[in-house]
């Protein structure tokens, strides 16, 4: 075997095939990689390895297979190992590993890409890998059909077309199994002849043992078969005695491989597949886990598609539902088709329930909550091909907080509201989103009209008022304040330059806002886009506490903070304060607004800036008083959180919330999961990976045309 790959390597490095397929593989790889990670800015690189499956080895493995057989055949120099005694299975075994060498120096490549982006951002490195991975066993397996159908041909060209067809197909059906009606017939053959659902599951953060077993049953297989036309051409068909044994070890290997792949099926899902993406898109968090174990009521949770494949059914959802089922004997998931109960929706719904909504009922109680497609799904519109497309799920988070409302002692939520009258900001129903899943009923209230804070009240959200409070206002809030309240405060750069009543709201936590606008200058500590760098967009440190508990160690995002203000303290009996998002040392906070220069100026606070701290007061009477201060007014809104922050603000308010609520009623939040993770990369460095990228290209091929030309001569 040793030497049939020696002499299939050397005969590859004698002519330029070898050369030009890893070329071309590294040129679709890194095209994709360019516009979908440096332009694009997205942090895993599924896409580019798909592309490398799916159009690379398309073209690729039958050039590097066409001639392996077929060309040994024509010239007839297969006699060579036909009439030695040599095992064919050493021959076959070492053409395919002279082959899976050239098609294992893209991958090699594919796996310095990760590690170029480690520097601009939060990367999977787990999910990265697994897509390079799961392009190595595709490789393999075309590679094993590629020598398979080189062994049956005598024609290179005729293998090579043949490869190629079988491989496109294979790549093509999958879409074209959709519109089979019968459920069992589509599903056989998706599991048979169907290589694009097969690699999407390792290449979309999925690690599926069925999509492992696939590829290298398949690989073996095909191999085997390969041995299998080697013997009978050796042993001639005159001796029908050896053709019966071959056409015997066919069927079996044939029937090995149903049977492996069918008890694959078998398996649960659960047991089969490892959800490898950072943000857990497939899989609940431990904290669900908690919550789904906890209930005691018997819960079901009815999906709105048929069991089973179907069109339209948003696997990504029915998985994270199996997964509450799975961690609870009493939680089950029960499937709704709506062909055959076109009315279930009547019981939960005033409007007709989309395909993959969610109805979360409680059977003990009848308490339910009902939840359409897209209350379980983020969506952004793009403008080029005029379509929606799915950026994140919510699954988790809406099924979280309903788990945790059904289940509670009583259901009505902890009382909180929002102070109005002011020009107030108002929370996106994502951020409203939160407060009900952290137990909070949150409604206005105008206390230029009310005679104070309700005594109901568990917390006060003071939202970036545009012009100040009245004196009146600001002595209801103290007053609420002195008797054990919660204040929520946060604060507008763009506010009427003086507000001396919210002043004395911080000032009775020993805390001042510095008005203005903070300037970041350490470049790892603010945001680039392209040319266009940001200090006043701000990635802040942040300090270890139940509050930004799980933010730092999150993988794929970081808390954002743009143009914000910034808060100093001073030592007071009885108040300590802790600050959550802090700036650099190199920091500095721009007082005036109109200079557009972002350099130091005479009058700026210089040095390091607090964007965000609690403070706990306590009172005479030995209750407390809390108060959390934020900077930002664009903190807590989807732009920031989805766009830059990958989902890490909404989990710092939802561990505020949780913080700030009474412990018996504190609840679990759990963040939307986006898909895209995204980098912050300069127009500069763009430019410079990318030309080097590109310049790989003739460089590999210049490589290929030395070693050619050496190999030539002697």
């Amino acid at each position: 075997m040793t030497a049939i790959f020696r002499r299939e390597i050397r005969s590859m490095l004698c002519n330029m095939t070898c050369a030009l397929s890893v070329a071309v593989l590294c040129a679709v790889m890194f095209l994709y990689f360019i516009f979908n990670n440096l332009i694009a800015m997205r942090a895993d690189i599924s896409a580019p390895m798909n592309a490398a499956c799916i159009l690379g080895l398309t073209f690729a493995v039958p050039f590097l297979t066409m001639r392996q057989f077929a060309e040994e055949k024509r010239q007839r120099t297969d006699q060579l190992y036909m009439c030695a005694p040599v095992r064919l299975r050493e021959v076959v075994l070492g053409k395919f590993l002279a082959v899976a060498a050239v098609l294992f120096v893209p991958a090699l490549v594919a796996c310095i890409l990760p590690l170029i982006l480690l520097p601009f951002g939060g990367v999977q490195l787990l999910y990265c890998y697994t897509a390079i991975f799961g392009y190595v066993l595709y490789a393999l397996m075309v590679t094993s059909i590629g020598l398979l159908i080189s062994a049956l041909c005598t024609n290179p060209f005729v293998a090579g077309i043949c490869t190629f067809l079988v491989i496109l197909f294979g790549c093509i059906l999958g879409s074209a199994y959709s519109g089979i009606g019968i459920a069992p017939v589509r599903k056989v053959l998706s599991a048979v002849y169907d290589f694009q659902s097969a690699i999407s599951g390792l290449m979309g953060g999925l690690f599926d043992w069925k999509s492992v077993v696939y590829f290298v049953s398949v690989t073996v297989l095909f191999l085997f078969l390969c041995v299998c036309v080697l013997q009978a051409a050796r042993s001639g068909t005159h001796d029908k005695r050896t053709v019966r044994r071959i056409a015997l070890r066919v069927l079996l290997a044939f029937a090995l491989a149903v049977i492996v792949n069918a008890l694959m099926l078998v398996l649960p899902e659960r047991t089969r597949s490892f959800d490898v993406t950072g943000s857990g898109l497939y899989s609940i968090s431990e904290a669900s886990k908690e919550v789904a174990r906890g209930t005691e009521d018997e819960i079901t949770l009815y999906l709105i598609a048929p069991e089973g494949e179907g069109d339209g059914k948003d696997l990504n959802i029915e998985r994270v539902l199996m997964c509450y089922a799975q961690e609870s004997e009493n939680i089950r998931l029960t499937y709704i088709n709506p062909v055959i109960y076109p009315q279930f929706y009547m019981d939960y719904s005033d409007t007709r329930l989309s395909l993959n909504s969610v109805v979360v009922k409680n059977e003990t109680t009848g308490e339910y909550r009902t939840f359409d497609l897209f209350d379980l799904i983020e969506t952004q519109f793009d403008p080029v091909s005029l379509n929606q497309y799915v950026t994140g799920y919510d699954a988790e988070g809406q099924i979280t907080g309903a788990l945790q409302a059904l289940n509670r002692d009583t259901q009505v939520l902890n009382p909180a509201y929002l102070l109005e009258g002011h020009g107030e900001a108002g929370f996106e129903e994502a951020f409203l989103r939160i407060f009900s899943r952290s137990g909070y009923a949150l409604s206005g209230l105008n206390l230029m009209t009310a005679p104070g804070v309700p005594e109901d009240a568990t917390l006060l959200v003071i939202y970036a008022p545009v012009t100040d409070l009245a004196a009146s206002e600001a002595d209801k809030i103290l007053a609420y304040a002195d008797n054990g309240g919660t204040i929520l405060v946060i604060t507008d750069y763009q506010a009427q330059p003086d507000m001396p009543e919210l002043a004395r709201i911080a000032a009775a936590f020993a805390t001042t806002i510095n008005r203005g606008l903070v300037v970041e200058t350490d470049p790892e500590g603010y945001y680039y886009s392209g040319t266009f760098a940001a200090p006043f967009y701000i990635y802040p440190l942040v300090v270890p506490d139940e509050m930004t508990d799980h933010l730092t160690d999150a993988p794929g995002g970081s808390v954002f903070v743009p143009m914000s203000e910034s808060f100093s303290v001073r030592e007071e009996a009885g108040i300590t304060q802790l600050p959550l998002l802090i700036t650099s040392e190199n920091a500095f906070l721009k007082t005036d607004l109109s200079d557009e220069d972002v350099t130091f100026r005479e009058g700026d606070l210089m040095g390091r800036q607090i964007l965000a701290l609690r403070c706990e007061k306590v009172l005479p009477d030995g209750r407390e008083a809390r108060a959390v201060f934020f900077g930002s007014e664009q903190l807590f809104t989807e732009a920031a959180d989805t766009q830059y922050a990958l989902g890490m603000n909404a989990r710092l308010l939802g561990n505020t919330l949780a913080v700030l609520s009474p412990e018996e009623t504190s609840f679990v939040t759990i963040p939307v999961k986006s898909f895209a993770h995204t980098l912050s990369i300069r127009a500069d460095q763009m430019i410079a990976i990318s030309v080097v990228l590109i310049l790989t290209i003739p460089f590999l091929i210049v490589c290929g045309l030395i070693v050619w030309f050496l190999r030539r001569k002697l």
